[in-house]
């Protein structure tokens, strides 16, 4: 007796996608063969979901024990088979909802699944037939196969497959965060969403890494699941000290302490000119490591983030010591073994990561050129938003603004990014906690790089974004 091969990882995922997401459900359910899935009990619970999409429309989240409470009750099943669907939707976590999953990606895992699935059936009925002398029937075996249309690579009609639109307007497909402010939400627009890379440029020590930081924060509070990778930019301590500080609300070193000033609006005066109105905080205490740890916990939950789930993993590495491939070899990891699957992977920061497998040969330009290419690729395979710190030329240390000219290493680095974003500052806005962003290339929506978002900032708290006006 033949055992199917089977991805239970890949198979929960799925499954748990289509018990939870009506986007997932709506653009999976034509190719969905469910005499592919592996095992009777993965089949009985995909064959409720698509049942009640095409009733009602939507996915059964929570109604799915109602379904499977009705069902045994019958008493039709197999006892092992009850089982079994019981202990699967027991692992079930009402902490999923459709707001936490990378829809795009696991239709691009439903697709390479079913293709896996239809191949071993295919194989197994054609060796049947060999085995048992039917030439018609091997040659039929062969015939009948066809590819699944699901997921990146699959051939789309836009005239006649209304699943493509679908996706195409998907609500995955909305910015993954979004600010308070809506000047800053209108300068960023739809930057900050699946399948990007945006860069940001700076000189350095001008708060790259700070802005990693707010952006990873930014994407939590929207219940976004986020990956940080510091390759040899700052040590783990470092980066952990500082989303304590940014987390606890409170300095990382003892001569911050006291009165600090925390902008809570910046507007423009009668004369045009940028204010800042601030609030007086007391801080007697450093960060530490209880404050951090306790506040970090206050922060997920306040953020409603599931805490039996992971939504962010923070992993460090020495300069040099890891590439592109390396990142994405830990990313295949964390989803085997964590079931971690992020929204958004920011790299602190690329020009300091090893050269890509295959590129010794290359001509430095060439080697630099294959690790953007490789960014980009990462964003498109896994359907994420990637957001990458990036040098500035010397030129950059006293610009008014970031421009096209004031890339490092490689300008093609501009075609490869969806968006690079340009952290101005001058001597007399550093000392007002004041900064300057703006857009030096933009894919997906009209820019200037001479119109800025105008920042007020509270770096002593870890704060890179408090409040923004155009």
């Amino acid at each position: 007796m033949r055992r199917n091969k089977v991805d239970s990882k890949v198979e929960k995922q799925l499954i748990t996608a289509m018990i939870v997401s009506k986007e997932f459900l709506g653009q999976a359910i034509s190719a969905i063969d469910v005499k592919l899935i592996g095992a009777e009990h993965l089949q009985i619970v995909a064959k409720w979901c698509i049942k009640y999409f095409e009733k009602y429309g939507k996915a059964p989240g929570k109604y799915i024990e109602s379904m499977y409470y009705k069902w045994s009750e019958k008493g039709n099943a197999k006892e092992e088979i009850v089982e079994a669907v019981h202990d699967l939707l027991e692992q079930f976590s009402d902490d999923y909802d459709e707001g936490i999953l990378n829809v795009p990606y696991l239709l691009d895992s439903l697709g390479e699944y079913l293709t896996f699935q239809k191949l071993e059936k295919t194989k197994e009925d054609l060796e049947d037939a060999l085995l048992d002398g039917k030439k018609e029937a091997a040659e039929n075996a062969i015939l009948n196969y066809s590819t699944v249309n699901v997921g990146m690579g699959a051939g789309t009609d836009p005239v006649n497959d209304d699943d493509v639109w679908a996706r195409a307007y998907a609500e995955s497909q909305k910015p993954l965060f979004k600010f308070k402010s809506k000047d800053a939400n209108r300068f960023f627009s739809n930057a900050f969403s699946r399948d990007g890379l945006i860069a940001i440029l700076a000189p350095e020590k001008r708060g790259k890494t700070f802005w990693c930081v707010e952006f990873m924060m930014r994407a939590l509070m929207n219940r976004c699941t986020v990956a940080l990778f510091e390759v040899g930019d700052m040590s783990e301590s470092q980066i952990y000290r500082r989303l304590g500080c940014r987390v606890s609300k409170r300095p990382q070193f003892q001569h911050q302490c006291g009165n600090i000033e925390v902008p809570r609006r910046i507007f423009r005066n009668d004369a045009g000119e940028i204010d800042i109105e601030t609030a007086t905080v007391n801080c007697s205490k450093m960060a530490a490591e209880k404050s951090s740890k306790e506040a970090m916990k206050k922060f997920v939950r306040s953020c409603g983030l599931p805490p039996k789930l992971q939504n962010i993993k923070i992993s460090c590495h020495p300069n040099m010591s890891i590439n592109v491939a390396g990142i994405s070899g830990i990313l295949d990891m964390w989803e085997l073994e964590k079931d971690f699957i992020p929204d958004i992977v920011i790299i602190d920061y690329p020009d300091i990561l090893d050269y890509e497998p295959g590129t010794g040969n290359m001509a430095e330009r060439d080697k630099i050129n294959t690790r953007w290419k490789a960014l980009r690729r990462l964003s498109q395979e896994r359907h994420n938003l990637v957001i990458v710190p990036t040098q500035a030329d010397t030129d950059s240390y006293d610009a008014e603004f970031m421009n096209m000219k004031n890339f490092t290493e490689d300008k093609r680095k501009l075609s490869h990014v969806t968006g690079m974003l340009g952290l101005c500052q001058k001597e007399e806005e550093k000392e007002k906690g004041l900064m300057r962003l703006n857009w030096v290339v933009l894919r997906e929506d009209e820019f200037v790089s001479s119109r800025c978002l105008h920042v007020a900032q509270c770096l002593p708290l870890a704060r890179a974004f408090c409040c923004a006006v155009l």
